[in-house]
């Protein structure tokens, strides 16, 4: 069906995984440098993998955490409608993991910290649901 309004753009949901990793009562979280806000450890799944590997192998690349244990909560599902970019929505498969190591930030973020849930930090739209989910999960 054409709507008359140009050429049709391919329209797909983004896959990416997001790592919850707390220690000490407090969870970890990410800043990119061209971005206020700040939001959890992960990036997309590449072609074939699977998701709690995808979940292990991000956080090893932004922190430089290694995952002792992951275990997948719940798939969430973020839609953008038609905002001009190259996918309208993306499922994020949620784990918690626990990691160890210290943080060390590729170039990819420039800033991290270990946020209590009470300190007022900006946080991406995305954050806030999936935390209440968590809370839920158990």
């Amino acid at each position: 069906m054409s709507t008359g309004a140009g050429p049709r753009r391919d329209r797909r949901i983004r896959r990416r995984v997001t790592a919850l990793v707390a220690r000490d009562g407090r969870l970890l979280l990410l800043r990119e440098p061209d971005d206020d806000l700040f939001g959890l450890p992960g990036g997309g799944v590449e072609d074939g993998e699977p998701p709690s590997a995808a979940a292990v192998r991000e956080l090893r690349e932004e922190t430089g955490l290694a995952a002792r244990r992951t275990d997948y909560l719940f798939d969430y599902c973020e839609f953008f409608g038609d905002q001009g970019i190259d996918h309208w929505g993306q499922v994020h498969s949620v784990f918690r993991v626990d990691a160890t190591g210290e943080v060390t930030l590729s170039d990819e973020h420039c800033e991290f910290a270990w946020w209590d849930g009470a300190t007022a930090t900006p946080l991406h739209t995305y954050v806030e649901p999936i935390l209440s989910l968590a809370q839920g999960s158990g």
